[in-house]
């Protein structure tokens, strides 16, 4: 005949469940920290990302003949319309890049801050602006 025997821990279930409290208590904002760091550093990388996608087009259309500073921001503000990008700001130099000679290298450069381009609160990297930036050389067209 087998018996069973039951061996009774002398501290039982309750300080176990203390444990597991103090392990949440510990892991869970350090699991939120993280969660909220890559969510700060994605909307980073993404709005880089946009802000360069959208120099290169305007870079594109700057390097069209008879262009105009109209057209090339209106190519920046259709893609950042599109991308639901607010207060960025372009700049092409030279300023007078139309009348300049073939070999003159045309450089587009768009900004935003990051605040209010995010999907939720800043914590880290509140207070910074992104920046996309291409530069191109006029060319003779065939």
């Amino acid at each position: 005949m087998m018996v069973k025997q039951i061996v009774k821990l002398p501290f039982g279930n309750r300080s176990r469940k203390g444990v597991a409290a103090v392990e949440m208590a510990i892991v869970a904002p350090t699991i939120l920290l993280i969660a909220f760091g890559v969510q700060e550093v994605t909307a980073a990388i993404h709005l880089q990302q946009t802000l360069t996608i959208c120099a290169y087009e305007a870079a594109r259309v700057a390097l069209q003949p008879d262009t105009t500073e109209a057209n090339v921001k209106a190519t920046c503000d259709k893609i950042l319309l599109a991308r639901r990008v607010v207060n960025a700001s372009v700049k092409v130099t030279p300023s007078d890049y139309q009348n300049k000679d073939y070999g003159t290298e045309i450089t587009v450069t768009v900004s935003a801050d990051l605040e209010g381009n995010s999907l939720g609160p800043l914590l880290v990297l509140s207070n910074r602006s992104v920046v996309g930036e291409v530069t191109v050389m006029k060319e003779h067209g065939t």
